[in-house]
């Protein structure tokens, strides 16, 4: 099992949108071969910043997730 973690600092006011984004790449994230599961943060202090933290089952899934149509 390996833990992926990203980064992501919004544009002021586009905090709510990126949400909505992240809740439904999460939907479609649910038949992804090797995912065990993902969360958002949201950081209290700083509100436009985020962290995106995915478990994958090994890193060849996660890699083979990255180079796959879905991710691009």
């Amino acid at each position: 099992m390996i833990t992926v973690g990203m980064n992501y600092k919004v544009l002021q006011g586009k905090e709510v949108q990126f949400e909505k984004v992240f809740a439904n790449v999460l939907e479609s994230l649910q038949t992804t071969e090797g995912r065990a599961k993902s969360a958002l943060y949201k950081d209290i202090q700083d509100v436009q910043s985020y962290l995106i933290v995915s478990e994958w089952s090994s890193e060849d899934a996660f890699q083979a997730f990255i180079q796959s149509d879905q991710f691009n």
